[in-house]
């Protein structure tokens, strides 16, 4: 009896844990070519722990085992491109003051998030003073489109396009 409880609740615990991805990219992964075939909670639960298991969710994000993406997935670019919204949201008016004077904490922070070299700091502060016009075409410019010009940029900075590496036009 005690044995049965055990496997009773430690099923339960997997339907639990597995549940909320169960349905999320079901339907591929080595789970699937073993346990597929039923829409049943208990099949979908194989199918999801044999694709932790045995894939480590690399089936899915790669494409393989009949996985596709389904957009849930951001690339390396998007969320880097995120997070550096999410900087540049965050300190907008002192990355505005900061590249009006062409030094700052803040500046030099954000370039690093750009994926700049420290080497080049510089060279980024320099461009940022330089091209402020460019970078702020007027009042109204957003964080999105001040993260926007800044790539453009860089891209146009042969030093700064091969050091800046976490950057996306």
């Amino acid at each position: 009896m005690k044995k049965t409880n055990f496997l009773t609740a430690a099923f339960l615990l997997a339907v639990v844990i597995t549940s909320s991805d169960a349905m999320a990219n079901a339907r591929c992964g080595v789970g699937t070519m073993l346990f597929g075939g039923s829409n049943g909670i208990i099949s979908q639960t194989w199918e999801n722990s044999t694709n932790r298991a045995f894939s480590g969710g690399s089936s899915i994000s790669s494409g393989t085992s009949g996985c596709k993406h389904n957009g849930n997935f951001l690339s390396f670019e998007e969320r880097t491109h995120d997070q550096q919204l999410l900087y540049v949201n965050a300190n907008y008016e002192e990355l505005m003051l900061e590249m009006a004077d062409g030094r700052g904490e803040v500046l030099e922070a954000f370039a690093q998030t750009l994926g700049c070299d420290r080497g080049l700091m510089p060279e980024f502060t320099r461009m940022a003073r330089s091209r402020y016009g460019q970078i702020f075409s007027d009042e109204k410019t957003s964080p999105e489109q001040m993260l926007l010009n800044v790539k453009q940029q860089i891209k146009a900075n042969p030093r700064l396009e091969s050091g800046c590496k976490a950057y996306v036009i």
